[in-house]
């Protein structure tokens, strides 16, 4: 996919990390039957990333789709506002950042019992102010959170997400970065 519109979504309300958990959620389904299709970016990183969740897609068709999806979800218009597609314009230069899960192992993959891999990942993401979503497993049933590491990048790579939407290691791509409709441009 290569990213030529983005679809904001603006969490509103006082509880904005549990709200963009929820929005999150329902795109990761939507991200997982549509792999590929769209790549997921937090424009107000990471000051208050969950502001406003920012998707790009190759296509207004996907994006409308998705806008569609998050609207039929009960509830959603009460603390959420989904924007209409918007193209991406033309020459941008500038800047472009890849958005990564920043993996914290769980605790049953420490390599030994007393093992502080985990907790040092969370401290080190911790410190580093890296936001994270609080989200529930259906596979496992078990809660995590989403840390998400933003990184400078280069322009024009071809994008590869994984079913959050995000870059990773093996599949790098940047995004370019966009002021959020409330900013002047």
């Amino acid at each position: 996919m290569q990213p030529r519109l983005y679809l904001d979504i603006e969490i509103k309300g006082p509880n904005q990390p549990l709200a963009a958990a929820a929005v999150l959620r329902a795109l990761h389904g939507a991200f997982r039957n549509a792999p590929g299709r769209y790549a997921l970016a937090l424009p107000c990183y990471p000051r208050s990333a969950f502001r406003l969740l920012r998707i790009f897609g190759g296509n207004g068709d996907d994006l409308i789709t998705l806008r569609e999806h998050l609207l039929a979800v009960p509830d959603f218009d009460k603390h959420m506002t989904a924007h209409s597609p918007r193209p991406i314009p033309a020459g941008f230069d500038g800047p472009w950042y890849s958005y990564r899960r920043y993996r914290i192992p769980t605790r049953s993959a420490e390599r030994h019992p007393d093992g502080n891999l985990r907790a040092r990942r969370m401290q080190q993401a911790d410190e580093a102010g890296y936001p994270y979503f609080n989200l529930h497993s259906r596979s496992n049933g078990q809660t995590f959170g989403l840390y998400i590491q933003r990184l400078d990048a280069n322009s024009g790579d071809r994008c590869q997400p994984d079913s959050y939407g995000l870059a990773s290691a093996s599949r790098p791509f940047a995004l370019p970065h966009l002021p959020a409709p409330w900013e002047s441009t």
